[in-house]
C-alpha cells in the first residue's frame, strides 16, 4: 500500500493508523511520514528539557529508531501516535538524564588525600 505524503497533518488519525502500518508491515513510506512529522518535535522537546543540539539530535535519533522496533506493540483503538511517541521520549531522556548524574567534587579536597599513617 502506497501512503500519500502530506505537507499539513492537522488530522492526527492519519499518523495514527500509519504508526500502525508501520508496526504491522514495517512500510518504510509510513515510517518516513511518521518521521517526518514528529523528529523535530521530539527533538525541540529534549531541547527544553536542556539538552545541547547534538545531544539532543543524537537522542531523537535513538528514540526514533525505537519507536520503529517498537511500533508493533502501538495499539491505535487505545493510544495515539503522539502520546506513544513522546512516551518514549520521556522514558528515553530520563534514563539519559539519570546516566549521566555525576557527583561532582574538587581535585584539590584534603578529604581525598590518603593518609600514609
Amino acid at each position: 500500500m502506497k501512503i500519500n505524503h502530506i505537507d499539513n497533518c492537522s488530522d492526527n488519525k492519519y499518523l495514527d493508523v500509519c504508526l500502525h502500518f508501520v508496526g504491522q508491515s514495517r512500510n518504510h513510506d509510513a515510517f518516513v511520514e511518521v518521521y517526518n512529522f514528529y523528529a523535530g518535535r521530539v527533538k525541540a522537546y529534549l531541547a527544553q528539557k536542556g539538552l545541547t543540539d547534538g545531544v539532543a539530535e543524537e537522542l531523537m535519533s535513538e528514540i526514533m529508531l525505537r519507536v520503529l522496533r517498537e511500533s508493533d506493540r502501538f495499539n491505535p483503538n487505545t493510544e495515539t501516535a503522539s502520546g506513544y511517541i513522546f512516551c518514549i521520549a520521556r522514558d528515553h531522556w530520563l534514563t539519559f538524564n539519570r546516566g549521566y548524574q555525576r557527583i561532582e567534587f574538587e581535585q584539590d579536597d584534603p578529604m581525598l588525600k590518603l593518609s600514609s599513617t
